[in-house]
């Protein structure tokens, strides 16, 4: 009906008029909030941006993953989300980013550059990469990478970035001399010398006379503290510690094998890692384009291809499931098997395909072979409780005047004897 009444519109001048005002504004209109929209599309994979350098969101998320497993190697323990957003590793991370890039920038405007040769020098005279005979070895080399979660290429251009930082810095900080009376100084007191005038008199030429009794009695008053021997105590001691008071073998092996299960794939094994790539899209239509695509015959590769993607910005690295920040791609990541593809997911930054390369199985020691080691922690465990009862206990029958020493055998605990303790331990 729309349609019929604008071409009878159009027959006469005035309808005409009417309706090329019509499409103007419409035309119009899709100029201006169409393509904004376009341009408000860009750059959502972009992160920071320092001069003409992006810090890229995947590049934040590689470098995010490498700090949180540095963390946790030095650490020793598991760090939740949570407690990286309350240690403000992101933030830290994209400081560091934004730095790096800030000087990146300038080497690009000065024109600096490293050669190839001088990049294979340092790699090689890098202690980590040598073997057992003190030279290169390519084993250790391609360890550090996967300890690293990264490739050759992308760490050759790291070390060519750092190098390049680091030649800028000295160039910056290189030439600046300590002050002239800094320098004076700490020559005069590595280098002073004193002239000293002695006398040497010999023993045969003193004469020997025995001090009186009121001498005596001055000299011994003058140095009484001399003469004054130290104080000492025999010391029983008892430690109240989850070691002296746990008892393993009350731990039921119900109790041991709970907590077991809860530890396991953390304390007595691996947990399953997998390789994994996404390609990551502006829309949730663009997203399910490509799974078509890759549906009907093309690779996932060749996608991202055609997209521009690199290929160090498809690689995530080889994760657990807990060390993948995006909840909602780690569970697509795990639910497929080897070369299997996602559907499109919702990721946390947009949408994403996700494509599983590699899968390394859990490994876990079975319990019989940890399990002594497991009702040790659990016994420590309640002793650390029991402390505070037991410290009562003490102190009840020490104010009844009982000895330490029958008070520990009494409660089955080890007491320590220590003589001859002076004032200072």
């Amino acid at each position: 009906m729309m349609m019929q009444g604008l071409r009878r519109a159009g027959q006469t001048w005035l309808g005409k008029l009417i309706v090329g005002i019509l499409f103007g504004l419409l035309i119009l209109s899709f100029a201006v909030w169409g393509i904004a929209d376009i341009f408000r599309g860009y750059g959502r994979s972009t992160a920071a941006s320092v001069g003409s350098t992006e810090i890229g969101v995947e590049q934040l998320r590689f470098a995010y993953q490498n700090e949180l497993q540095r963390l946790m190697r030095q650490t020793r323990g598991q760090i939740t989300p949570e407690t990286a957003r309350q240690l403000r590793l992101d933030q830290i991370v994209l400081s560091r980013l934004v730095a790096d890039a800030a000087i990146d920038e300038r080497v690009r405007q000065l024109g600096l550059g490293v050669s190839d040769d001088t990049i294979a020098d340092a790699i090689r005279s890098n202690p980590a990469f040598r073997g057992p005979d003190g030279q290169f070895n390519r084993g250790a080399f391609d360890a550090v990478l996967r300890d690293n979660n990264t490739n050759e290429a992308r760490f050759l251009a790291d070390q060519r970035k750092g190098l390049l930082r680091e030649h800028l810095q000295e160039g910056l900080v290189g030439g600046i001399a300590a002050p002239t009376a800094l320098k004076e100084a700490m020559h005069r007191f590595a280098n002073e010398t004193r002239s000293v005038e002695y006398v040497i008199v010999p023993a045969e030429g003193l004469t020997a006379g025995a001090p009186d009794e009121t001498a005596l009695q001055k000299f011994f008053d003058e140095r009484k503290s001399a003469f004054r021997a130290p104080e000492f105590r025999t010391i029983i001691a008892l430690a109240l510690t989850p070691n002296a008071l746990a008892k393993p073998d009350a731990i039921s092996d119900a109790d041991a094998r709970k907590r077991y299960e809860e530890i396991k794939t953390t304390r007595f094994g691996a947990p399953e890692r997998r390789a994994v790539r996404q390609m990551r899209f502006a829309t949730v239509d663009e997203a399910k384009a490509a799974s078509e695509r890759i549906k009907a015959g093309t690779s996932f590769e060749a996608v991202a291809a055609e997209r521009n993607i690199a290929e160090k910005d498809l690689d995530m690295g080889r994760l657990t499931r807990r060390e993948m920040i995006d909840a909602a791609v780690a569970d697509a990541a795990f639910a497929l098997e080897k070369d299997a593809i996602s559907e499109p997911v919702n990721g946390q930054f947009g949408p994403v395909l996700v494509k599983v390369v590699d899968v390394e199985p859990e490994y876990v020691r079975p319990f019989e072979e940890v399990a002594a080691e497991v009702k040790l922690e659990l016994a420590r465990a309640a002793a650390q409780n029991a402390i505070r009862d037991t410290y009562n206990k003490i102190e009840d029958q020490r104010a009844s005047a009982k000895p330490l020493g029958e008070i520990a055998q009494g409660l089955g605990l080890a007491a320590q004897t220590f003589d001859g303790v002076d004032a200072q331990g």
